[in-house]
């Protein structure tokens, strides 16, 4: 783990945050740049600044696929390039869309002695430098331990998360939380072959969705699509059987 030494600007940082300004420039301000340079990212500097991509959806696929920190740019436009082409031969799945599994923010509880923290090093000031974020607020008002970290780029954040867990003056870190269900899309990647199932959601998806129906596809490099089938286990007596293909899915059904 990097040692984060103290000095002018860590102490300018802890009394912002003794005033209760938890704005990202406060933070910034603790962030000196020898320390910083220190710092290995857990991505080169030319990956990170290739986020956020222009396809949102695809972006946070390769992700989940590869668990990556960020969408690596062959299986970005591998899968950019089988989504259009699948949705454009099969229009009952044209409109479902990948719903990510965490939003694009961290919730980080600073220790107990978190306002000594911040004067004392810059751990979280010089991460939020090199992994880009956009704002740094606290959750509650009365709370201001427990802040939420948002980021310009598109991350896997649980990974992001883990790597401000174990930095000096905090206490956890970990996805900001969602609710809710709704369609959504996987991907998995065996070799060569990369296979999608597009799930449909209805039904008080805001409380979890009642039903589902999956379409399952499978992509060769030259773009060759295979499909797999349909599959609505909650469409009565007997549907509920899982066909092969959906059962062998597993690594892609854990994202829906």
């Amino acid at each position: 783990m990097t040692t984060w030494k103290s000095g002018p600007g860590k102490a300018a940082a802890g009394a912002a945050l003794l005033a209760g300004c938890f704005s990202l420039a406060s933070y910034a301000e603790g962030a000196d740049a020898a320390d910083c340079a220190r710092y290995r990212p857990l991505a080169p500097p030319a990956a990170l600044a290739s986020t956020p991509r222009a396809d949102k959806e695809t972006e946070l696929l390769a992700i989940e696929a590869t668990n990556e920190l960020v969408a690596p740019e062959r299986i970005y436009q591998r899968a950019r390039r089988d989504l259009a082409a699948i949705r454009a031969a099969h229009p009952a799945v044209r409109d479902l869309r990948a719903r990510p599994d965490w939003p694009n923010s961290l919730l980080v509880r600073l220790n107990g002695g978190a306002r000594e923290s911040v004067r004392n090093n810059n751990a979280v000031a010089c991460l939020n430098r090199v992994y880009n974020a956009k704002a740094t607020r606290p959750l509650v008002d009365d709370m201001p331990e427990l802040v939420v970290i948002e980021f310009k780029g598109r991350y896997n954040i649980p990974v992001l998360a883990r790597e401000y867990a174990r930095q000096p003056g905090v206490s956890y870190a970990k996805p900001d939380s969602m609710v809710g269900d709704g369609d959504d899309v996987c991907l998995s990647i065996a070799g060569d072959r990369y296979h999608y199932i597009f799930d449909q959601g209805e039904g008080d998806c805001p409380a979890g969705c009642i039903s589902h129906t999956y379409w399952g596809f499978s992509t060769t490099p030259d773009g060759t699509i295979r499909p797999l089938g349909m599959f609505s286990p909650d469409r009565g007596p007997g549907s509920e059987s899982r066909p092969g293909w959906f059962a062998d899915l597993d690594e892609c059904r854990q994202w829906l």
